[in-house]
């Protein structure tokens, strides 16, 4: 009697802890929607000025942070879901114009889902200059 007892008290613990670990566990925002590298076009490497990288959908804009430990640089910023224009625009070189960048989200906690790509910015050249389109 004693032994049944025990065996059910047991296998009540074990159904609990595993219904438990099915429950979704939240995490709060703090994921970066975007995550852009930034390279010379001529020499794949870091351009030589610094790029700044600026994000606008729908009214908002907000320039992207660089990470001052990454060579080539990487530009991280935005955590609202939805479709970006970036804008590149970096001394010496044509500004570069990105349409259609998507940051989503997924799963029952809409965890932001990054939008990770390497562009390459092209030197303006000695003839004049221009705005490029990636």
């Amino acid at each position: 009697m004693q032994l049944s007892r025990l065996k059910a008290g047991l296998a009540t613990s074990i159904v609990f802890l595993f219904s438990a670990c099915r429950e979704t566990v939240c995490v709060g925002p703090g994921f970066e929607g975007l995550e852009i590298t930034v390279i010379d076009e001529a020499t794949r490497g870091s351009p030589t000025a610094i790029p700044v990288v600026r994000a606008t959908s729908d009214g908002l804009s907000f320039t992207l942070q660089r990470d001052l430990t990454s060579n080539p640089p990487r530009y991280t910023g935005g955590s609202r879901p939805g479709s970006y224009q970036l804008r590149i625009e970096t001394p010496g070189y044509e500004t570069l114009v990105k349409d259609n960048v998507v940051i989503r989200e997924e799963g029952s906690c809409k965890n932001i889902v990054a939008s990770r790509f390497t562009v390459s910015v092209k030197p303006i050249s000695r003839s004049g200059r221009g705005a490029g389109k990636a």
